[in-house]
């Protein structure tokens, strides 16, 4: 106290006022943004070890609603053994919204124990690189995506690779073709996980999965178009989206689709959504928007019950277009230009789309298309294993040779 009364008045245009006080009554009588910064260093887990951590947790909470940022400094649980400290740090700032590890510190060269200086605040977030920036809007906490003016921000504790494929595809794309710019990057690792910190532009406009039933007036085969364009986009530059769904998409203020959720944008051209078949999973797609369903209830989804076979899937695209494009699209190849080949065949000028359903092929018909195209396909593979095969025919030849010669000896031994 004397030191800091001492240190006020070196500084005598500053208003510093200093008030000793227990912290709990101290943090109950302060007013709503009374202060704009509250520091918390070595001193916590000293009211746990006096009023327990129930008692302490309800004054962080109590704390978050009034000040504008909080600098805290935690103590270990492994420090003070003696002291119910929690495991995670973390349940002191539950009811924080953004919580960042601003640095790992020893504070005794004996003990070598790291302890985190956090930021705290309901209101505000802080990166090195950007420094703090006002929350704007927010999602719910469990999700932890934000905005803070033009910025889109994401706290990401998902799988390390999904995140690292984000980081990757925005590093490679981001700012091309209408996709966010990635600004800045952060990870943290504690008892709890690793979580990272994504920072990119703000797309405005909502996700397709709230557009479905104005899907009439965007038109479908307009939606379906830009979604095609897409994929080719991401085609070429090796690039795969494996989760086609309409929330994977948002539809901006100015009526162009833009893609979101980059972690699963992947180099291998898979699908995790039934029929796990990254050209089928695309046809299922488009499913979505002809019969304008949301994704629960859409044909596309009903593999979870098995409601639909793939037959069932294509014969219902197949409404929707002539029967000419339907039956070269069933024979395309799963090949590194199947988006664009699709692309050729659906919006060529040769042919007009459909507007509305009319008649699609037979089941027998596409039995043998399926048939004619599963002949293909095995005869692909016989033809990538024909060095295999060729080897080994000529391992059982030898193998041939080796079991004569071994006859002959064993019947001039029997003679």
């Amino acid at each position: 106290m004397d030191l800091g009364e001492f240190l006020a008045g070196e500084h005598p245009d500053y208003k510093i006022k200093f008030v000793h006080a227990q912290v709990g009554n101290f943090i109950q009588k302060i007013k709503n943004d009374e202060y704009d910064l509250v520091l918390g260093l070595s001193v916590f887990h000293w009211v746990v070890k006096q009023s327990g951590f129930q008692y302490t947790q309800e004054l962080f909470s109590n704390l978050a609603e009034k000040i504008t940022v909080g600098l805290f400094e935690f103590s270990l649980a492994q420090e003070f053994p003696d002291i119910n400290l929690p495991k995670n740090y973390r349940e002191f700032l539950k009811d924080y919204f953004f919580v960042r590890v601003l640095k790992y510190y020893t504070w005794n060269e004996k003990r070598k124990f790291q302890r985190p200086l956090c930021f705290a605040s309901e209101k505000y977030a802080h990166f090195d690189d950007w420094g703090i920036l006002k929350i704007d809007q927010t999602s719910s906490k469990d999700r932890k995506h934000f905005i803070c003016d033009d910025k889109f921000v994401k706290i990401v504790d998902m799988r390390l690779d999904m995140v690292q494929n984000e980081i990757q595809f925005l590093k490679d794309l981001g700012g091309q073709n209408g996709l966010p710019k990635l600004h800045t990057t952060s990870q943290e690792t504690d008892e709890t996980g690793t979580r990272t910190f994504i920072v990119i532009d703000k797309i405005k406009g909502f996700t397709l999965s709230k557009m479905i039933s104005k899907i009439p007036d965007l038109g479908e085969w307009n939606v379906i178009e830009q979604l095609l364009r897409w994929m080719i986009f991401f085609e070429k530059h090796g690039y795969y989206q494996m989760d086609l769904t309409p929330t994977n998409f948002i539809y901006n203020e100015v009526g162009k689709i833009i893609p979101i959720d980059f972690g699963l944008v992947i180099r291998k051209p898979i699908s995790i959504r039934w029929p796990f078949n990254i050209r089928l999973n695309f046809i299922g797609f488009m499913n979505v928007f002809f019969i304008r369903q949301d994704g629960q209830n859409s044909l596309f989804f009903k593999n979870k019950v098995n409601d639909y076979s793939t037959r069932q899937l294509l014969t219902t695209f197949g409404q929707y277009v002539s029967d000419d494009k339907y039956r070269r699209i069933l024979a395309l190849h799963d090949d590194e230009k199947f988006f664009e080949n699709l692309y050729e065949i659906l919006f060529s000028p040769s042919d007009s789309l459909s507007k509305t359903p009319h008649h699609s092929p037979t089941i027998a018909e596409i039995e043998n298309l399926e048939k004619e195209e599963g002949m293909r396909d095995l005869w692909l593979i016989a033809k990538e294993q024909q060095a295999s095969i060729r080897s080994l025919t000529q391992t059982i030849k030898q193998q041939q040779k080796r079991i004569e010669k071994l006859e002959k000896i064993i019947n001039e031994k029997l003679k």
